[in-house]
């Protein structure tokens, strides 16, 4: 009802069409959010998108939640809970449950939805310690990252082990953990200040990864940790800053590595080695977040496209010193950095305005849109309220209006045209058909209609779209 009204009331349609308007764009643009909006601080360490498709943003001043318009932050924790939140969020991660788990300053914390307050989750031999990175291996297997170490916790037995780097040959390459994966095979990469290890649970031991400088193909590059994340082919994407840093690729199915740095004087190459955030967007491209900007890889052509900070336009990213970044349940990209919250929507331009009155450069004939759906020549209907229909183009050059009462061939029965149209007359009263480049308009036994299209359909197909 609520979506009838608005349908009456704007007297336009906004046809969105995917593929060549934004994915050819050069300039990617972003709506941008700050503390001018609501965020606590404008440094964003990690951002998370949970169940109920609330945003929220780890901060150097406390947790947000967005809701799409209102920024909310959130740190009542229990009464029964010995620590505080904190000011400082470290990172955000969700259960096999879906439940919100905060790691930050002082410990790791659970979230509940219904009272909108944490719980501390206090580590096993109560050491005191800020949580840096959170993983979840099956529903009831823990992981937690911190500066003393790496924790692994039966939620199910409350059995855990802590590991530290000086444990035996096999063990971390240093305590101070930054960042973890558990990747499809259930192996726990995490990410240090002093490299990479990998823990595979099978031998309960620790492999540590080597530099690429001491064994070409064979490592990573640079040694700071930041981000490590899995495609779909299952390897393994590790972003690193500190010297000779940049973007590492282990190949699952070889074993070997490969290397994506900043080329001196090379503009197809990374922006900057000092990399802190990966992550895929729909079209399977990496986006990488630096010291000095954002890129967009195109793994396939190994192509970039890097995105900086323009002072004159209020669509650029809002500083260069990129932090985390996100892709959320609808393919938005959000981006965190030193100057707040950015957020690109691949859909944002691709709306072109179609409407009745003079001021638009293709016409409806009514304002009331009911329906729409695809057509086989690439191009798609659009079904009017006040009767009659428009079809338009696949590219979109021409929309042609057809009114009501065309009449179908005499010559043919419409029954050889569609055979299931007196089924979906039952359903619906009404069938827009093609045969060849002849348009016809079925309702029940009469030949011609008149009356308000409520629904457009393939006969042999469910509707796209039908408002009622």
């Amino acid at each position: 009802m609520v979506l009838t009204i608005l349908m009456r009331s704007f007297f336009y349609i906004a046809i969105f069409f995917m593929g060549h308007t934004v994915f050819g764009q050069k300039d990617y643009v972003f709506k941008r959010y700050s503390t001018d909006q609501g965020i606590s601080n404008n440094f964003i360490s990690d951002i998370i998108q949970d169940k109920y498709g609330f945003i929220w943003l780890a901060t150097a001043s406390g947790l947000n939640r967005f809701n799409g318009l209102n920024f909310e932050k959130l740190e009542t924790v229990h009464q029964d809970s010995a620590a505080t939140i904190g000011r400082v969020i470290n990172c955000l991660e969700l259960d096999y449950a879906l439940q919100l788990w905060v790691g930050t300053e002082n410990g790791l914390f659970s979230f509940d939805y219904p009272s909108k307050v944490f719980s501390h989750f206090p580590l096993p031999d109560q050491r005191s310690a800020a949580v840096q990175a959170i993983g979840f291996a099956s529903e009831h297997s823990l992981w937690i990252g911190t500066g003393h170490g790496l924790y692994h916790i039966d939620l199910q037995s409350g059995q855990y082990q802590h590991y530290l780097s000086a444990d035996s040959a096999n063990a971390l390459v240093n305590n101070n953990i930054l960042s973890l994966l558990i990747d499809s095979r259930g192996w726990v990469w995490a990410g240090t200040d002093q490299g990479l290890s990998v823990f595979d649970p099978q031998k309960q031991n620790f492999k540590h990864i080597a530099m690429d400088r001491q064994y070409p193909g064979r490592g990573i590059v640079g040694n700071f940790v930041r981000k490590i994340i899995e495609d779909k082919q299952g390897n393994i994407w590790i972003g690193a800053a500190g010297l000779n840093s940049g973007i590492s690729c282990y190949n699952s199915q070889t074993g070997g590595f490969s290397h994506y740095q900043n080329i001196a004087g090379e503009d197809q190459s990374l922006i900057n080695n000092g990399v802190f955030a990966l992550a895929f967007d729909d079209e399977g491209r990496l986006w990488a977040g630096t010291d000095e900007g954002l890129d967009v890889i195109d793994i396939e052509n190994n192509s970039f496209s890097h995105i900086k900070h323009d002072p004159s336009k209020s669509t650029s990213l809002t500083l260069d010193i990129v932090k985390s970044i996100f892709k959320d349940k609808d393919g938005r990209m959000w981006v965190g950095t030193f100057g707040g919250l950015n957020l690109w929507d691949k859909n944002a331009n691709a709306f072109h305005m179609v409407g009745t009155g003079p001021s638009y450069s293709k016409n409806l004939i009514h304002g009331y849109v009911k329906c729409f759906a695809n057509s086989s020549m690439g191009g798609f209907w659009i079904g009017m309220d006040g009767g009659g229909y428009s079809f338009s183009g696949q590219k979109q050059e021409n929309l042609n209006t057809i009114n009501a009462k065309v009449p179908l061939p005499t010559n043919r029965p419409a029954i050889k045209y569609w055979r299931s149209a007196k089924s979906l007359a039952k359903v619906c009263g009404s069938v827009i058909g093609m045969q060849g480049s002849t348009f016809m308009i079925l309702k029940r036994a009469h030949t011609i209609i008149s009356d308000p299209i409520h629904l457009i359909r393939h006969p042999s197909t469910i509707p796209i779209f039908s408002i009622f």
